[in-house]
């Protein structure tokens, strides 16, 4: 039997408490994460150019505040959230774990 990974993280506030997660092969996301890691890097060249700074990660409930590393005065704005968003779920869902 082949090994599987798990990739799980959970978020709360005061009234709500979310566990999601993603179960596939190896393989898998050894894709995921070249993709993933590419699309920071472009982000992080696209920060440059206007002379903010760069992510070090991605953090869902950051980026989709606007908080953060993802704060206005860094250059993001919900268009670039949403883009973003879209294309780290469009990794996801391409790979199909």
């Amino acid at each position: 039997m082949a090994p599987w990974e798990l990739y799980i993280d959970e978020s709360y506030n005061d009234h709500v408490f979310c566990v999601g997660g993603f179960l596939a092969h190896p393989g898998t996301w050894g894709e995921i994460t070249t993709a993933w890691q590419d699309r920071i890097a472009y982000e992080n060249r696209k920060s440059a150019v206007k002379g903010f700074p760069p992510l070090t990660r991605y953090h869902a409930t950051d980026c989709a505040n606007l908080k953060q590393e993802f704060d206005e005065k860094k250059g993001w704005n919900i268009d670039r959230q949403i883009r973003l968003a879209k294309r780290l779920c469009k990794i996801i869902g391409d790979a199909g774990p």
